[in-house]
């Protein structure tokens, strides 16, 4: 999902994906799983925020496509 692409991906639809993009989204994957399960002195809502923010924000590009990680 585009949630958890690396930005270079997100960038530029057509760039060859290469290890580095791999990494990336395995990082996206681990943060998005320790913001998500694990216990944090945030509260609830506040975690939630800040994952939607960081993983679910989107918007259309200037092709009408639909764009997100503007966070990364």
């Amino acid at each position: 999902t585009w949630q958890f692409m690396s930005a270079a991906l997100l960038e530029k639809p057509g760039h060859s994906h290469v290890l580095e993009d791999d990494i990336e989204s395995f990082v996206h994957v681990l943060g998005w799983t320790v913001l998500s399960c694990l216990p944090s002195p945030m509260d609830r809502y506040s975690r939630m925020d800040l994952v939607s923010y960081l993983y679910d924000h989107s918007f259309k590009g200037g092709t009408g496509q639909e764009r997100g990680g503007s966070a990364k």
